[in-house]
């Protein structure tokens, strides 16, 4: 009985281990049950992302006044900050420059179908232009530059073999808008236990619940 226990105890650890050290993003329906697919989860930060595509060629300002369909402000949603962006891009295996790297290609272009398309084709003047494949622009909230915003551009040429991902790009005032351009807006929230942590919980616990009815 001790040596199952200890085995259960190592795999608990290994599952926990295991859901930290690797990345999910994971789709949702902003309306629940109506495959819009919204939001995206990460569950390494429990940052809850809005599609771009939602607040697409609206300002920072049009948000607070909650001109939006959605009224994401209204609704416990903020912009996402340079170090929210980053740590997104990270979480995704996006590297935060740009070149030629068809793995890197795949990996931001998995982020832009999550996040959103603004259907915008970047033209990037230097070796590596033009990126003529889908792209997302958004701005975020950067406090190195208050009261301004400052945009994020993610991009893929269309032989997905040329990647883009830059942060810092442009500053831009609260009344600024763009019909290419959304906002980086996210909410915290609860991240879900995967089943397979839950089922093994229960064995623990109903172990431990066995031992004690027979002890007595």
């Amino acid at each position: 009985m001790k040596i199952l226990k200890s085995q259960l105890l190592l795999c608990g650890l290994s599952l926990i281990l295991s859901i930290n050290t690797h990345a999910a993003l994971i789709e949702r329906d902003l309306v629940q049950g109506s495959g819009d697919g919204l939001l995206t989860l990460d569950t390494v930060t429990g940052l809850q992302w809005v599609d771009i595509t939602a607040t697409q060629g609206l300002s920072n300002n049009n948000l607070l006044a909650g001109d939006d369909p959605y009224q994401f402000i209204y609704n416990g949603y903020r912009l996402a900050t340079l170090q929210e962006v980053q740590q997104l891009f990270s979480n995704a295996g996006v590297r935060s420059f740009s070149g030629e790297d068809p793995e890197q290609a795949k990996k931001t272009l998995s982020l832009i179908r999550l996040i959103g398309s603004t259907g915008t084709d970047l033209k990037i003047t230097g070796p590596n232009d033009p990126y003529d494949g889908p792209a997302t622009l958004f701005y975020y909230a950067d406090k190195m530059v208050e009261p301004f915003l400052a945009g994020a551009s993610l991009a893929v040429s269309a032989d997905s073999t040329l990647w883009y991902a830059f942060t810092g790009e442009g500053l831009f005032d609260f009344n600024f808008s763009n019909p290419n351009i959304g906002a980086a807006l996210v909410k915290i929230t609860p991240v879900p236990l995967p089943g397979s942590l839950f089922l093994l919980g229960s064995a623990i616990i109903g172990l431990f619940g066995s031992r004690k009815f027979s002890n007595k």
